[in-house]
């Protein structure tokens, strides 16, 4: 048994069974535990926060057989009384996609850019193609990471037309 009564600097590596102190103990670099880590406060850093939407319409309820489109005037996600896919949508990357193979990116009718960008007229709605698949979606990348338990709503605008008789 090694006991250190002040403070101790080690580099390379380090491999212990247990350690026990009633300080801090303070890691530079990556912190890899097999078992169990027991404590009274985790701090979790910003690696395991949201930075991705994915909004998809699995049910066809559209009105119409096996339709699965999107159309959407605006998507708003508010943190802090700030709209942060507006305030930071040159840094954002948004496609559609299908779920079972999301990394390509498959051509709108409307771009998905015009999602987030405070425009809920006509010309700022996105669609996507009436025959589309059911797994059919909008991705959103790069969205600026905060907790989850600072976002406000997330305003998904949509106008229905309808026909008066």
């Amino acid at each position: 048994m090694v006991s250190v009564s002040d403070s101790a600097n080690i580099t390379g590596g380090l491999s212990v069974d247990t350690i026990t102190t009633t300080g801090n103990v303070d890691v530079s670099g990556s912190l890899k535990v097999e078992t169990s880590l027991t404590t009274n406060q985790l701090i979790v850093n910003d690696d395991l926060f949201y930075d991705t939407i994915v909004m998809r319409r699995p049910t066809g309820n559209t009105g119409v057989t096996d339709e699965f489109a999107i159309n959407i005037y605006e998507l708003q996600c508010w943190v802090n009384d700030t709209n942060i896919l507006y305030d930071n949508s040159s840094n954002l990357v948004s496609y559609f996609a299908y779920w079972t193979d999301k990394e390509d990116e498959v051509a709108p009718s409307i771009a998905p850019s015009a999602l987030y960008d405070n425009d809920i007229s006509e010309s700022g709605r996105i669609g996507s193609f009436a025959d589309s698949r059911d797994d059919f979606v909008v991705i959103i990348k790069n969205v600026p990471k905060h907790p989850s338990s600072k976002y406000n709503p997330l305003l998904y605008i949509v106008k229905q037309i309808m026909k008066l008789q």
